[in-house]
């Protein structure tokens, strides 16, 4: 009986036993399945949700861009670049949440940063009262284009339901089938180009003077401003050039559209008083070359001492989007005027300069008569923090706030690895101006 008592057990209840685990198998797996689909929901929803917050982000540049281009208010225009700001900021988080591969995100990024950047650079300018210039207003129309552009392809796409990369166990991201990152690589490849903007560096928003100082006297007429136009330009006539009439602001100028020796777009002012050409700007897209930031800088000096611009410094220099920006300042013996302010971009594929702001120097640029410092560097160095490590320091002009000038001593150094530039007065060694540099996808800036 015992013997048989334990085959019915091994008949009976093995398989019993095996049959409830592998029902309790089955259960669990398709509790972890459906956790598993539950968790994978769980992350399209913050996905989609992502995708229509960037839209929505967007929509709000675009809106604000418009208003800022026709109001006329300071106040107001620091609220709508305050608002531009934080949302092309917030653009940029929720496109960084998403799971997209490096070359579908990486254009919107840096458009987006652009806008933000670029915003946050005319803040300060508004806060102080002061109106958008001619220049800043046409840059701003370039911005809103491209950003009508880019918010037309993203509500197009956010219409339609997307598939996102799948977290595996394998490799993290799998990106088969991800067609949110199909989507928006299409859309950095159709969409707009990252704007060329000139700005940054410390002083390049100095108030202009009432006359332009930098200008011979006389007023030019416009078929000798058209000819000076093609003459910048290595234009051997005028065909390609035509007239938009004056621009009327700090400087009255005639303004040109242009076509150069490539066949690419070019905006130009050239000065009624003085006959110079104070703003030039190619519509040329540029891809990430070889040249050198410091070759870029020797080619921009160049070009401005082949139209009569010297003797300059390089005082600041970015390098973004397949261009390098350097902000030349004028130089008297061993002091630099930052009052006169050049700005040159070169492409970095090609070595072509492919915009140039001369309007600071040509308003502001003379023979200062400058005393000699009555606290020497060695002195007023010591007046320094101490938790300063000074890396640069050099005799320089600075702009006030109300529009004079100031000699003073510049240090710039390191603390806790950021970078700050100090002003100490010559005279007194009392500490005059302090600027953090702020170092963003797009270039750096000075708060």
């Amino acid at each position: 009986m015992r013997y048989e008592g334990k085959e019915l057990l091994k008949r009976w209840l093995l398989p019993a036993v095996l049959a409830a685990a592998l029902v309790a198998a089955v259960v669990w797996g398709a509790t972890r399945s459906a956790q598993v689909s539950a968790l994978e929901m769980e992350q399209n929803n913050a996905y989609t949700r992502s995708v229509y917050e960037v839209t929505e982000h967007m929509g709000i540049v675009e809106l604000d861009l418009a208003k800022l281009m026709v109001s006329g208010s300071p106040g107001v225009n620091v609220s709508l670049l305050a608002e531009i700001a934080r949302r092309a900021d917030g653009a940029v988080q929720s496109v960084t949440s998403l799971p997209l591969a490096q070359s579908a995100s990486g254009s919107f990024t840096g458009f987006a940063n652009t806008v933000g950047d670029y915003a946050r650079a005319l803040l300060e300018q508004a806060s102080r009262g002061d109106p958008l210039t001619y220049e800043q207003i046409e840059q701003l129309k370039q911005l809103h284009s491209n950003c009508v552009m880019l918010n037309t392809q993203l509500k197009n796409m956010a219409q339609e339901p997307i598939t996102f990369a799948r977290i595996t166990s394998e490799s993290f991201f799998n990106w088969e089938g991800d067609e949110l990152s199909s989507k928006l690589y299409e859309i950095n490849q159709n969409g707009p180009e990252i704007p060329a903007l000139i700005y940054d560096g410390p002083f390049s928003d100095a108030l202009t003077g009432k006359a332009a100082k930098g200008l011979a006297a006389g007023i030019a007429e416009e078929a000798a401003a058209m000819a000076e136009a093609a003459r910048y330009l290595g234009l051997n006539d005028t065909q390609s050039i035509e007239s938009l009439g004056l621009c009327e602001g700090a400087l009255s100028a005639f303004c040109f559209n242009a076509t150069d020796k490539n066949g690419d777009p070019v905006y130009l002012q050239v000065s009624r008083q003085g006959c110079k050409v104070v703003l030039m700007l190619r519509d040329c897209a540029a891809q990430q070359g070889s040249i050198t930031l410091e070759q870029c800088t020797q080619v921009a000096q160049e070009f401005l001492k082949s139209n009569g611009i010297e003797p300059v410094i390089s005082t600041w220099t970015q390098q973004y989007g397949g261009m390098a920006v350097i902000n030349f300042a004028a130089k008297q013996d061993s002091a630099v005027l930052y009052p006169d302010l050049i700005k040159v971009k070169v492409r970095t594929d090609t070595g072509e300069v492919a915009a140039v702001d001369a309007a600071g120097y040509y308003m502001n640029h003379t023979q200062r008569t400058l005393t000699t410092p009555q606290k020497p560097l060695e002195e007023v160095r010591q007046l320094v923090s101490s938790q300063l490590d000074i890396q640069r320091e050099q005799l320089c002009v600075i702009p006030t706030d109300g529009g004079e000038e100031r000699l003073v001593w510049e240090f710039m150094g390191k603390f806790a690895d950021e970078t700050y530039i100090v002003y100490l007065d010559v005279a007194t060694g009392d500490e005059v101006k302090v600027f953090k540099i702020i170092n963003t996808q797009t270039g750096a800036l000075t708060v």
